[in-house]
């Protein structure tokens, strides 16, 4: 077996972009870059998960979602009859905003690029935004994420 090309996309998106990424002022407090994770190596996910932002576990780590909000996404993705390694998950920015807050919208813009990079690379059939401003930044709308529940929507 053989890797599918968005493997190597990841890799030089990574090493090339996110790994130094000073585009806007997140990058002054954080710990690691956190980067997309998971994804079968020889095809693309059924399913990509998109959430906000990492946190202090994720950030100390440097991978998304492990703290407990990603135990219950692992949890979630079990049952869903998948397991974390065969879909892939990232966030709108790969920087920690501090205390938590959620990422601006200029932030999650100029991380834009690196987050919509690693969702072509992998090319998966769905894609799962984690609360409104995953919505809202996949999308490119400032919708209230009531009027954008339960609908398909094209990315």
């Amino acid at each position: 077996m053989t890797d599918f090309p968005g493997m190597e996309k990841l890799k030089v998106l990574y090493e090339d972009v996110a790994r130094d990424c000073t585009a806007c002022g997140l990058h002054t407090t954080r710990k690691n870059v956190v980067f997309g994770t998971g994804v079968n190596a020889t095809e693309s996910p059924d399913i990509a998960f998109v959430g906000e932002a990492p946190g202090a576990d994720e950030d100390e780590a440097g991978l998304p979602f492990i703290g407990m909000a990603g135990q219950l996404l692992t949890k979630m993705i079990g049952a869903m009859g998948y397991d974390r390694q065969s879909v892939y998950i990232c966030n709108t920015v790969g920087c920690r905003p501090p205390n938590n807050r959620n990422p601006f919208d200029e932030e999650q813009a100029a991380c834009a690029p690196i987050m919509e990079g690693q969702l072509l690379a992998v090319q998966p059939k769905v894609i799962v935004a984690l609360g409104a401003s995953a919505a809202k930044a996949l999308l490119h709308v400032k919708t209230p994420v009531g009027q954008l529940r339960n609908k398909w929507h094209k990315w």
